[in-house]
């Protein structure tokens, strides 16, 4: 399995036994060769999406797996083919950029292309231009058999080259916070709070909390708005989750990226988001559903309507968001079949 020896690693391996044991897909996998680098501070962020792993495992037939836990220049030599690399942009900059242009090659005939048999799960890359960007669309994204990526941005899945192989899997709600919002939910009228927000406090978030409790203030809702300097100011994700659970609404303002966690936490604990209008991910969603059954608002000043609506109408919105999530898992799944598991089906016709 290429693990290191010597019982001093096991408190470093202990990550990737309690990841290789936890995940439901890794004894129903499909034809890849997972290779997980540690020595990432990311890895870990990746790794408590296992909400969206579930997506790969409902989508791609089982065969086996491999686990190489070793430096990337080591497993590098023991990789299996077709393989599937989980790595963030740094390591792909600073290794797999050259590495994959050795790899062999063999001739996509649907994609009237040449492609290397990897696979790329890419997390991290929240911006949509400078160095990391082009560095992966000029150096990386042309060789991969197929490309898994979180953060979605038009220029990358519009493009001709990328689109058919190029799946997005977005970030998902944390699993911590999933397991604490696990229960049954609030009906609307027994919310306490109209809205709420935790967040660290930057650009345009500013304008839109201050906006938000002017509003509130003059219509008389209660509201829970805070400043933070991390996720969730710091509070245990089952008193978060429980926040959320007791809000009709959370503002969901774009983060480092023109997404956020904070959507996803939000339906799952049975709260719906409000979004900006011009959120390029918005563009994706509504390739699933148009128009999108949340609030999304062409300038914060329309928080005010949402005031408006009754009990009833809320938790309508409510069902319907959590159904519309439902059809993005669905949407997803059938992306990895189409882009991922005919990549792999085609590579070993190729090679037979």
């Amino acid at each position: 399995m290429g693990m290191a020896k010597g019982a001093k690693t096991l408190p470093f391996l202990l990550p990737f036994i309690f990841f290789f044991f936890s995940l439901v897909f890794v004894d129903l996998c499909g034809c890849w060769v997972l290779n997980l680098y540690p020595r990432d501070r990311m890895y870990k962020m990746i790794i408590e999406k296992e909400f969206w792993y579930t997506r790969i495992q409902n989508a791609i037939k089982p065969n086996k797996l491999a686990v190489h836990s070793n430096k990337p220049d080591l497993a590098w030599n023991e990789i299996q083919y077709p393989a599937i690399v989980l790595a963030s942009h740094r390591k792909m900059r600073e290794f797999f950029s050259q590495e994959i242009q050795s790899l062999p090659v063999y001739h996509n005939n649907s994609l009237h292309r040449t492609e290397r048999p990897l696979g790329i799960f890419l997390f991290g890359d929240e911006q949509e231009r400078g160095e990391k960007v082009s560095n992966l669309s000029s150096n990386v994204y042309p060789y991969a058999m197929f490309i898994i990526r979180n953060y979605y941005y038009d220029s990358l899945f519009n493009n001709q080259d990328f689109e058919p192989r190029m799946v997005y899997m977005p970030n998902g709600f944390r699993t911590e916070l999933g397991k604490a919002c696990n229960h049954p939910e609030n009906k609307i009228e027994s919310k306490k709070l109209f809205m709420s927000f935790r967040g660290g406090k930057r650009g345009p978030r500013v304008p839109l909390v201050e906006k938000a409790a002017a509003i509130a203030q003059r219509l008389h809702l209660s509201i829970s708005l805070q400043w933070t300097n991390g996720f969730a100011a710091g509070l245990p994700p089952k008193q978060f989750g429980l926040e959320l659970e007791d809000s009709k609404f959370s503002l969901c303002p774009q983060g480092n990226s023109n997404e956020t966690i904070r959507f996803y936490d939000a339906i799952q604990c049975h709260s719906i988001p409000v979004v900006r209008e011009g959120a390029q991910f918005l563009n994706y969603f509504r390739k699933v559903e148009n128009p999108l059954p949340f609030p999304v608002l062409n300038n914060w000043d329309e928080i005010e309507t949402l005031a408006m609506l009754s009990d009833n109408e809320v938790a309508i919105m409510r069902d319907k968001t959590r159904l519309f999530f439902h059809h993005l898992q669905i949407h997803i799944e059938e992306e990895i079949k189409k882009k991922v598991t005919d990549r792999i089906n085609e590579f070993y016709l190729e090679v037979e």
